[in-house]
């Protein structure tokens, strides 16, 4: 990448005045960092009303410390935010609540255990090689960084979680994830205003992706297995891929 390959960023800006539980809806189907007023991007701890209930908005560790891991019964996500990451997510671990979640947490905690980190930043640090070299040879040629940053993302949690590298399914990984953020992953009034037990209409939509998101992630891990890369330098989810007990990665997946 050159000087003359300059990149121009028009960055929208959120309205300064309150927002409405409405306009915030709207805002989130557009452009999801609209939907944070700027004192999110300044302020430790921002409080606003979203269609009649609090709305707690955090940047300092300690508070998150405290919601998430002290005091997480006292804490609940939107309607919307459920409904929205639900169908990627399942019920794993930063969607499900009391023992459930505290059983994923304990089983996760090896993979983020501080020797791990040292694998896992060989990881990022040579994908992240391989893509400052792909952009440098493009030299002239108009660069779509987004999708180069999608890519690497993708890229790094595939051997990270999996041990395999992503380049078969990396394009497959990346066109379902944004088809379903660019369309029916965007929330609607009804999503967040609506019981979890009554679906809304995208609801219906979203389980059509979520079969087929679950059809990918099964192939990726099966084939995993039969490359036979579990090696004990690359274990960082060992309980999540290699052996699960019965049924447990699927229920996690598939809820």
């Amino acid at each position: 990448m050159t000087e003359a390959q300059a990149l121009v960023c028009s960055t929208p800006r959120a309205p300064a005045d309150p927002q409405s539980g409405r306009g915030i809806a709207k805002m989130l189907r557009e452009n999801a960092l609209l939907a944070f007023p700027p004192q999110a991007f300044e302020d430790d701890v921002v409080f606003r009303r979203f269609f009649g209930r609090q709305q707690i908005i955090l940047n300092r560790p300690q508070g998150i410390h405290h919601i998430l891991v002290e005091n997480p019964q006292n804490y609940r996500r939107t309607r919307g935010t459920i409904r929205m990451l639900r169908p990627l997510l399942g019920n794993g671990l930063l969607l499900s609540e009391g023992e459930d979640w505290k059983h994923q947490r304990r089983t996760v905690a090896p993979a983020f255990a501080p020797r791990t980190i040292p694998l896992l930043a060989r990881h990022v640090a040579t994908a992240a090689e391989v893509v400052v070299a792909r952009l440098a040879a493009s030299e002239e040629a108009p660069i779509d960084l987004l999708a180069a940053m999608q890519g690497l993302a993708l890229e790094i949690a595939g051997t990270s979680m999996f041990s395999l590298a992503m380049e078969r399914h990396r394009r497959e990984l990346r066109d379902l994830i944004i088809r379903y953020s660019a369309g029916v992953g965007r929330p609607t009034p009804l999503d967040f205003l609506l019981p979890l037990a009554i679906p809304s209409p995208r609801d219906l939509l979203r389980r059509r992706v979520r079969r087929r998101w679950v059809r990918l992630i099964s192939r990726i891990i099966a084939e995993r297995r039969v490359q036979g890369v579990c090696r004990s330098a690359g274990r960082p989810v060992r309980s999540a891929v290699d052996s699960p007990r019965p049924g447990e990665w699927r229920s996690t997946l598939g809820r």
